[in-house]
């Protein structure tokens, strides 16, 4: 845009300026004048619109001539006339094709050495630390993402702004990579990203479709764009505003796609979904990993132990017995939530077993009113949250600041104070 931008400024000044330099009879003006005609010649505008102004002077001129019997008529293709303007435009777009070709596949281009500003890695975990060595063992290089002999579906977790969809990015050459490096198939993204994309798919966050087109076609037309066939296909949060339905089919041909040997990367917010799909995932958070492994790896070891729900009988009961008892009876549990009638516990696995949560309950049910309870494993739900606290997104991290030592909801206390008539004018 601000290349059209300024080509049309110096072509319709250019023309304004060397047709109001032509009313001057000074030779020194008019040397300047053919200088400045012969300069401007490399803008495409300014032969357009110059070599239409020069017809309509020969025109004109010859018209009014003739009515004296003189023929002054010369022929609109001549080099003085607008030839040279139309071998100009020529030239320009011959040589301004194959600029946009060298820019388009990076000839002669290096991305410059740019140092990226990243938190430390004081708090790294030791898998995603076990991990990076490995890459770099084998690559050599610093900081390197690659994607080798990757036949699974690996998951990429992260709030908005953990850098999600930047990685995606960076992989398919829409954003310029500032530091590292990444391979698919042996090929750099920094020197081979067309061998990149004859070996990749991509699926973006938001529609990259035309309505003129049908599913199959814009298939056929990207494939034939990138070359097929596709060894690693990424996908960018893809089940968004799916309904269950097509969400459960884009899970099978994920799933079909894996059996056939291609690797898919996935960015999702369903845990469901990773938990269907992924033999292997990543959380981010501020751009970086800060846990890596399988499912069922992440829940053990980032979970917080057992997750207990007591539910109290009653329409508004009193808690505070039932609170008095798990402090003496489960010490070292923490009070997630509390409502009107339930309590949410979180206990640490190593502070008891599941046998003796289930006893203590069972044993304590009639004397606190207790009117059912449930004890369950952490999700990887909750495994996601306790990493995404640590996101320093601008938003969030005001609204991170407010509530950071805040871990119990009362909802009585707020509903007691949506009922004040004395703040009623305070909320909305």
């Amino acid at each position: 845009m601000a290349l059209t931008s300024v080509n049309l400024f110096f072509s319709v000044s250019g023309s304004v300026a060397t047709l109001l330099l032509e009313l001057f009879t000074n030779n020194k003006l008019n040397n300047i004048n053919d200088i400045l005609k012969s300069v401007f010649l490399i803008f495409p505008h300014f032969c357009l619109g110059r070599g239409l102004i020069d017809m309509v002077k020969n025109q004109a001129m010859a018209d009014a001539l003739e009515r004296f019997g003189e023929n002054r008529f010369v022929s609109p293709l001549s080099w003085d006339l607008v030839g040279r303007n139309l071998f100009a435009m020529a030239v320009e777009g011959v040589v301004f094709f194959l600029i946009t070709v060298l820019i388009q596949y990076r000839f002669f281009i290096r991305p410059r050495p740019v140092k990226a500003k990243l938190p430390p890695l004081n708090d790294e975990d030791e898998d995603v630390r076990r991990e990076r060595q490995r890459i770099l063992d084998g690559g050599g290089q610093n900081d390197i993402l690659e994607i080798k002999e990757l036949t699974k579906c690996f998951g990429l977790l992260g709030v908005n702004g953990a850098g999600k969809s930047s990685t995606f990015k960076m992989l398919t050459g829409d954003t310029t990579v500032t530091k590292g490096d990444a391979f698919l198939n042996k090929n750099s993204i920094l020197s081979d990203i067309h061998e990149v994309h004859q070996n990749m798919g991509y699926c973006p966050q938001f529609d990259a479709i035309t309505e003129l087109l049908t599913g199959r076609e814009h298939v056929e037309f990207f494939a034939l764009l990138r070359g097929v066939p596709e060894k690693e296909v990424g996908k960018d949060e893809p089940t968004t505003g799916m309904d269950p339905k097509a969400r459960r089919f884009l899970w099978n041909c994920a799933l079909s796609i894996i059996k056939e040997g291609r690797s898919v990367v996935l960015t999702s917010h369903s845990m469901e979904e990773c938990e269907a799909l992924c033999t292997r995932m990543a959380i981010m958070v501020n751009g970086r990993f800060r846990c890596l492994g399988s499912v069922q790896h992440l829940k053990n070891r980032f979970g917080d132990g057992y997750t207990i729900v007591v539910r109290i009988a009653g329409s508004n009961p009193d808690l505070k017995p039932v609170q008095e008892f798990f402090e003496l009876a489960f010490p070292g549990s923490v009070l997630k939530e509390k409502h009107r009638n339930m309590l949410q516990y979180q206990l640490p696995s190593s502070l008891s077993s599941l046998a003796r949560i289930f006893s203590i309950l069972s044993q304590s049910k009639k004397r606190l009113h207790i009117e059912d309870y449930s004890v369950s494993q952490t999700t990887l739900d909750q495994v996601f949250v306790n990493f995404a606290k640590d996101q320093s997104d601008d938003d969030h991290l005001k609204d991170l600041s407010l509530h950071k030592n805040q871990t119990v909801v009362d909802v009585a206390v707020l509903t007691s104070f949506l009922q004040d008539e004395k703040v009623k004018e305070s909320y909305v």
